[in-house]
């Protein structure tokens, strides 16, 4: 059958079948005469392709000109650069030279020099050239020279200067700085070569090294006292410089349990032990005299540091630091006092009371008979003590203070020790005329002889007061909450809660005012808050409410939020817990008290909420 097919395909076919190619290479060749055909055309016959040559691009002509004048470029960049380095290169480092000279150390108060040397060490001049001096406030100028152009900005517009070329700024003034310290004194140049267009700094700096000062004080007094004796004490300012001082200080710091009684120059009364002497001349000295006493509850060594200071007209800079002691021997009777529970500083609020404890001692083997006590409040104000509710444990009221005689006390045995309280109530509210803070004063006379307790301050912390409750209605009727009320078994109900914060006197900071929420109601996340920020910690369960500060000035501050509780049959019949306890803490900015405070839990019995009485207790 196959050769009878074969027989029978026509002649023209069998005449195709014998051109087509056999072998791949002849496939090949009739692949590329078709492709030759199909770009070609007509033409293909025209076109001898033994003789193909690779003809010239347009685009790689251009891009060999680009490569080519790339070339040149960075060959004439690097010649240039080359040569400029060579012959015409400015190095900064080497074209100028600024120093400052002074003295290592000084000592506070004497004339000083400081010299500023400026040099054109190159070739090439300079253009321009200025300095500017940046100087210590404490180092008061008496000469310039030359002087600055712009004297107040201390800057010296020195114009060009020539290839070597070299100049001095001096200054000269009286030094004045803390002692010990090391000051820093700083030149600026600003110059212009004359073949730049561009400017140069160089910055210089030196540390000038105080090591004393020409202002000395000194002080004497007891190497040793019995408690209740009178003592003197002297200091001794010495200016020991050729230069008078505008103004100098004196401060005193004294002991705990010293009464200072007077001083000669004097000071206001109830003021710092603080001397200031205008126009100190040159070898002066100024005495300070002062007397005084030690409290009966004070022993061993006490200190008392001085310091002593000059003014620049801008600061006070210290200049020396001494302390001088005395040895306090013990005693056979002590006056001991006590306020709150403290011996020197006591803190109440206002409407709270002040407990004082007075003990009297006698320590010796004799008795001690007509024996007198005095205690007393100083204030720079009237006094925040509401006398007329006062229990004086029958001390007597008086102009000095409250007194008992030696007939109110009688005599005290030997090793014996009698205790007298009295309780000073604090009034309800002060207003400016009020001080906030006093002090209380114990005396006793013994045999003619005065002894005295330490001094106690009492500050007033300032009168916060915190409160949180529960509404459904607000104080006009109108409803905040939603949901039926009384609470519905399955259904819920959604209540504000409001916290409130009242404060005066002094400012408060730091204040956090924290509760938790119960893990059956639900946090509505619908907060306002007219300071600080309400917050709600889903983990922990906590609501917070942070203000940085309430000041006297905003006395007052409200936050509110939104919670839902849905009771379940559980509760019928019961009002349901909103809210755990609200806790209130700040700290008062003038006596640095932390103060706290906690109220009482939240339920649906809605107290505050006149609107919502009777209407808290689960129904079904």
């Amino acid at each position: 059958m196959k050769e009878n097919a074969e027989e029978k395909k026509p002649e023209a076919e069998k005449k195709e079948e014998e051109k087509a190619p056999k072998t791949p290479q002849e496939k090949s060749e009739v692949q590329m005469h078709e492709g030759l055909e199909a770009i070609y055309g007509d033409e293909k016959e025209k076109i001898d392709f033994t003789k193909l040559e690779r003809a010239n691009s347009r685009f790689t002509g251009i891009l060999l000109t680009i490569i080519a004048t790339l070339g040149v470029i960075a060959i004439t960049t690097w010649l240039g650069f080359f040569i400029y380095m060579r012959f015409f290169s400015f190095e900064k480092e080497e074209s100028f030279e600024l120093t400052i000279e002074t003295p290592e150390q000084i000592e506070s108060g004497t004339s000083t020099t400081v010299t500023v040397h400026y040099k054109n060490p190159t070739t090439i001049p300079l253009a321009t050239l200025s300095i500017e001096m940046r100087l210590p406030k404490g180092f008061l100028l008496e000469e310039m020279n030359p002087m600055p152009t712009e004297e107040a900005e201390k800057v010296w517009d020195l114009g060009s200067l020539s290839a070597g070329e070299s100049g001095t700024i001096v200054l000269s003034g009286l030094w004045l700085a803390e002692v010990p310290s090391s000051t820093p004194i700083q030149a600026f140049a600003n110059y212009r070569p004359s073949n730049f267009n561009a400017d140069f700094q160089d910055i210089e700096t030196v540390y000038l090294t105080t090591t004393g000062s020409v202002m000395e004080t000194t002080m004497t007094g007891p190497e040793e006292t019995s408690p209740g004796e009178d003592v003197s004490y002297e200091m001794v300012l010495t200016n020991a410089s050729d230069k008078m001082f505008g103004q100098t200080t004196v401060e005193l710091e004294i002991p705990n349990g010293f009464y200072f009684e007077s001083s000669d120059p004097e000071i206001a009364a109830g003021s710092s032990p603080v001397w200031t002497f205008e126009n100190l001349l040159p070898g002066d000295e100024q005495i300070i005299a002062f007397t005084g006493s030690f409290a009966t509850d004070v022993s061993g060594f006490q200190y008392f540091d001085f310091t002593t200071l000059v003014s620049t007209g801008t600061a006070s800079l210290i200049q020396h630091n001494g302390q001088a002691y005395t040895d306090v021997l013990t005693t056979d009777v002590t006056l001991t006092m006590a306020a709150n529970g403290s011996t020197e500083k006591a803190v109440s609020q206002i409407g709270d009371e002040v407990r004082v404890p007075i003990a009297l001692e006698n320590k010796s083997d004799d008795a001690l008979a007509a024996v007198s006590l005095l205690v007393s409040a100083e204030a720079d104000l009237n006094l925040p003590i509401d006398w007329a509710s006062a229990s004086l444990s029958d001390g007597l009221m008086t102009s000095q203070g409250i007194s008992w005689d030696s007939a109110t006390i009688g005599g005290i045995a030997a090793g014996e020790k009698r205790m007298i309280t009295i309780t000073l109530p604090l009034k309800d509210s002060i207003d400016e005329s009020t001080s906030d803070i006093f002090t209380l004063l114990a005396s006793a006379k013994i045999n003619g002889t005065t002894i005295r307790s330490s001094p106690i301050t009492v500050s007033l912390t300032t009168n916060a007061t915190f409160s949180a409750n529960a509404r459904y209605f607000d104080e006009s009727g109108t409803p905040v909450g939603s949901g039926p009320l009384p609470p519905v078994v399955g259904s819920k109900t959604s209540y504000q809660v409001g916290w409130a914060l009242s404060n005066s006197l002094h400012a408060l900071e730091m204040i956090t005012i924290e509760t938790t929420l119960p893990p059956d109601i639900s946090w509505d996340d619908v907060t306002t808050a007219t300071l600080g920020t309400v917050n709600f910690d889903e983990e922990t369960r906590k609501i917070t409410w942070k203000i940085t500060e309430l000041s006297v000035t905003t006395p007052e501050a409200e936050a509110t939020f939104m919670i839902s509780a849905t009771p379940t049959s559980e509760d019928i019949g019961t009002f349901v817990k909103l809210l755990s306890q609200s806790t209130f803490k700040g700290t008062d900015a003038n006596t640095n008290t932390i103060l706290q405070t906690t109220t009482s839990s939240l339920t649906t019995d809605l107290t505050e909420d006149s609107y919502a009485e009777g209407k808290g207790i689960v129904v079904e």
